[in-house]
């Protein structure tokens, strides 16, 4: 069967500590690496010799040493499919173009999101967005992504996870649409438009999801923000879009 095998090292303590199945099973005191510029080897030795008899499967890299708790989380992963939290919440994550970060279970908070890359988020599955995003990639699967107040992912390309907004959140309509999933859009009872000013007459889509689902029975809770004193909007939602339109005179919000 498959053992799960851990090694984290410490710069600073220099410590290098090892792990299997959750469980500590060595200490090495004052060890002396470079993690900048020393070669790291999965699967062969220093020599270029390849592990008799083994296979690699699941590899993750941290920025940081884990600690024992959070050794066993991932040790229990492999056994129940939910990782649990890992990253501390202040982290920021940049996945790489050629990188695929694949989440499972639920409780995964990060700082900000960047990168090009592909997260995938497995059902059952939940990442809360803690601080603003400049993420360009994909969010694939069917899991949730929850949003904080300020937090967006209108660079985002392909989506088609399940995304919430938080009550009273602020949609920055600089750019329309903000977002735009092939998942369920969870949309908050108060929420507040920002557009920019000025903005044309016509119809713009702010949101657009696979499905809708509103904490109330309408937008009335919503208001918009940046428009010229007097101009007059209308906030629509629909099965799959929320659409904001500008013409002019008094301000009015239907649904």
């Amino acid at each position: 069967g498959w053992t799960h095998v851990v090694a984290t090292y410490d710069p600073q303590t220099q410590k290098l500590i090892g792990y299997r199945d959750g469980a500590r099973v060595g200490t090495v005191d004052a060890v002396a690496l470079d993690l900048g510029s020393d070669n790291f080897y999965v699967g062969f030795n220093a020599n270029g010799e390849r592990m008799p008899d083994a296979l690699v499967d699941d590899l993750q890299i941290f920025d940081r040493a884990l600690t024992a708790e959070q050794v066993k989380i991932l040790a229990r992963s492999l056994e129940t499919g939910s990782a649990g939290p890992v990253l501390p919440a202040t982290s920021p994550v940049t996945v790489a173009a050629d990188a695929t970060l694949a989440v499972k279970g639920e409780g995964h908070v990060i700082q900000s999101l960047a990168g090009a890359g592909t997260v995938a988020l497995a059902n059952g599955a939940a990442l809360t967005l803690a601080g603003g995003s400049d993420f360009a990639g994909k969010l694939l699967g069917n899991g949730l992504v929850e949003l904080a107040a300020d937090a967006s992912l209108k660079r985002a390309g392909q989506v088609t996870a399940n995304v919430r907004f938080p009550e009273r959140t602020t949609i920055d309509g600089a750019e329309t649409p903000v977002l735009v999933t092939e998942g369920t859009v969870c949309l908050p009872a108060t929420a507040t438009v920002r557009l920019p000013s000025p903005l044309g007459v016509g119809t713009y889509t702010l949101l657009k999801g696979g499905r809708l689902r509103l904490a109330s029975s309408d937008l009335s809770g919503w208001t918009v923000e940046g428009l010229p004193s007097g101009t007059r909007y209308k906030l629509r939602v629909t099965d799959t879009e929320v659409q904001v339109s500008i013409s002019g005179g008094l301000a009015l919000i239907i649904r």
